[in-house]
C-alpha cells in the first residue's frame, strides 16, 4: 500500500512555457546578457543551494529569561531534464534556537537540527503527473501519485508535474530583468516573491530588491533577496534569503530511486528474534524530562496472556505509578476471540479499566506482537553497519524509521516517529543473534531528543507479582 507523503512545496504559479528572448539563438542573431544568464539556467539541469534565516526578538522584554526565536533553513533542490524526463529533488535541514532578546546572538545550548526528507519526484510520461518514488522497509520502492488532499470531499487530485514541481526559471523571462547601476541584474518584484514560493520559503519580510550575480560568462551564480527588517510595538524581525546556483549540465543527475545494497546478515537474523518468542521485556526511555515530575520511562512486559506497561519501573518495583502525569497500562488476551484488549490503571479506581478511543470503542489490538516493536518488518540492507555490533540507518530515510521500534500500543506510542526520526542506531547482543538496544533521535515538538528501547528477557519475562491481581480482575464485556 503507497504511503501518503505530505508534501512541503507550495504549487508554482500556472503558467505556459514561452520564450520572450527578442535576440535568441534560433533568431540567429547575437544573445544578450540576459539572455546568457537564462540560457545558463532554463531548461538546464542544476542545483540551487537555499540559506534562509529567520530572528524575532522582542527588545522591549527585559525580563529575566526572555529569549528571541530564530529558525535557518540549508534546502537543497535539483531539476533535471535527462532523456526528455524531468525530475525534482529536495534534501536538507532546519535548525531551530533561542536568541538573545537584545543582541540577537544565537544561544548555542539551545540549538536543535532537524533533517528535511529527501523526495524524488518525476514527470510521467504521456500524463504530465507527478510521481513520488519512497523507500519501503522492506527495502522495494514505491512509485506513488503526488495528490492534493481535499477535506471537504475525501478526493485525492493528482499533481501536474508542470505545475508544481517544474523548475522556476523555467518561467522567468528577460524582461523580468534589469540592469542596475550596480552592474548587476535585478529580477522584478513578483518574480522574486515568485521564487520564494517555488522554493518554499515562508516567514520572510517582504522583499524590496533581489540581486543576481553571474559568472564571467553571465551564467546565473547567485541571487540575493533584500528584506528591511519588520519592526512592530512588541517584536522585531530579521530575514534573509540567498540562493546559490552550481552543477549545471551533466554535473546533475537525479537518478530512480533503487533498493540499498547492504549485506547485514547478522542484522537481519537480529531483526527476526521475537518472531517466534512467547514473551519478553521492552523497555522505552526518554532522554529529557517532558513532565513535572521524571523523564518518562516504560517498561512493557509482554506475555502471551497480558502485556503489562509500567511507568518508572526503576523507581516503583512494587507499586502502580500513581503520580498522575502518566499511567500504567494493560493489554489483555480475550480468549473468545484472541484479540488484546487495552486497559489503564484509574487513580480513583485503583484498578483497571478499559482504555477507550471514543464514548463507545474500547482499545483493541489483533495480535500479541502488534503491542510491542514491529522492526521485524525491516530490511536489514536499509541500514549501514558502523561496528561490531553497531548499524545506523540510511540518512535518506532516517525520517520515518524510528516508529519500527516503537510500542504498537497506543497508551505508549509515539505518532512523531512516523514523521520526525532524526537518528537511529541499532546495537545487538554480543552473540549477535537479537537487539541489546536502539536508540532513535527525535523531535517530538519542543526539542530533540534520544530515546532509548531495550530489549531483554525473551522467553523468559514475568509479569512482577504486584500487578497480577489486578490484572485478573479486568474483565471483558
Amino acid at each position: 500500500m503507497n504511503k501518503k507523503i505530505v508534501l512541503i512545496i507550495p504549487l508554482l504559479l500556472s503558467s505556459t512555457l514561452i520564450s520572450c528572448d527578442e535576440n535568441a539563438n534560433s533568431s540567429g542573431g547575437p544573445q544578450t546578457a540576459q539572455s546568457r544568464l537564462l540560457a545558463s539556467v532554463k531548461h538546464v539541469n542544476h542545483r540551487a543551494h537555499v540559506e534562509q534565516t529567520n530572528r524575532t526578538t522582542y527588545p522591549r522584554n527585559t525580563s529575566t529569561g526572555a529569549v528571541g526565536l530564530g529558525i535557518d533553513h540549508s534546502l537543497d533542490f535539483a531539476y533535471s531534464y535527462d532523456n526528455g524526463e524531468r525530475a525534482y529533488s529536495t534534501s536538507g535541514y532546519s535548525t531551530h534556537f533561542n536568541v538573545d532578546n537584545q543582541t540577537g546572538e544565537i544561544i548555542e545550548s539551545t540549538i536543535t537540527e532537524y533533517n528535511v526528507q529527501t523526495s524524488r519526484v518525476f514527470e510521467e510520461e504521456g500524463t504530465g503527473l507527478a510521481l513520488i518514488e519512497s523507500m519501503n522497509p522492506d527495502n522495494t520502492v514505491t512509485t506513488a501519485y503526488a495528490s492534493d488532499y481535499d477535506e471537504t470531499t475525501a478526493i485525492y487530485t493528482p499533481l501536474s508535474f508542470a505545475n508544481n514541481f517544474s523548475n522556476p526559471w523555467d518561467y522567468i523571462e528577460e524582461s523580468d530583468l534589469t540592469l542596475g547601476d550596480d552592474g548587476n541584474f535585478h529580477l522584478s518584484s513578483d518574480k522574486a516573491e515568485f521564487l520564494l514560493e517555488s522554493y518554499a520559503l515562508s516567514g520572510t519580510n517582504m522583499v524590496t530588491d533581489a540581486i543576481i550575480t553571474t559568472d564571467e560568462q553571465d551564467a546565473l551564480k547567485e541571487i540575493k533577496f533584500v528584506m528591511p527588517d519588520y519592526e512592530t510595538s512588541s517584536y522585531v524581525r530579521k530575514t534573509s534569503v540567498t540562493i546559490t546556483y552550481s552543477d549545471f549540465g551533466e554535473l546533475t543527475k537525479i537518478e530512480h530511486l533503487t533498493p540499498f545494497e547492504n549485506d547485514n546478515p547478522e542484522l537481519a537474523e537480529a531483526f527476526k528474534c521475537l518472531d517466534n518468542a512467547t514473551s519478553f521485556t521492552y523497555r522505552k526511555q526518554f532522554g529529557d524530562s517532558f513532565s513535572a515530575f521524571e523523564p518518562s520511562d516504560t517498561t512493557g512486559y509482554f506475555t502471551q496472556d497480558a502485556i503489562f506497561f509500567h511507568q518508572r519501573a526503576d523507581k516503583h518495583p512494587n507499586e502502580f505509578y500513581t503520580d498522575g502525569d502518566d499511567y500504567d497500562y494493560l493489554s489483555k488476551k480475550n480468549p473468545r476471540d484472541g484479540k488484546y484488549y487495552g486497559f489503564m490503571y484509574d487513580l480513583i479506581e485503583l484498578g483497571f479499566v478499559p482504555a477507550m478511543l471514543s464514548d463507545t470503542q474500547q482499545l483493541v489490538k489483533d495480535s500479541f506482537i502488534d503491542n510491542g516493536p514491529s522492526f521485524g518488518q525491516l530490511s536489514a540492507a536499509l541500514f549501514r553497519k558502523t561496528g561490531d555490533l553497531t548499524y545506523e540507518v540510511e540518512p535518506s530515510i532516517t525520517s520515518w524509521i524510528g516508529q519500527y521500534f516503537d510500542n504498537g500500543f497506543d497508551g505508549v506510542h509515539s505518532d512523531v516517529l512516523s514523521t520526525s526520526t532524526l537518528s537511529c542506531v541499532v546495537y545487538l547482543t554480543s552473540d549477535k543473534k537479537a537487539i541489546d538496544k536502539v536508540e532513535v533521535g527525535a523531535d517530538i515538538g519542543t526539542g530533540e531528543t534520544v530515546i532509548t528501547y531495550t530489549l531483554s528477557d525473551i522467553n523468559s519475562t514475568e509479569i512482577p507479582e504486584f500487578a497480577l491481581e489486578a490484572i485478573s480482575e479486568a474483565t471483558f464485556d
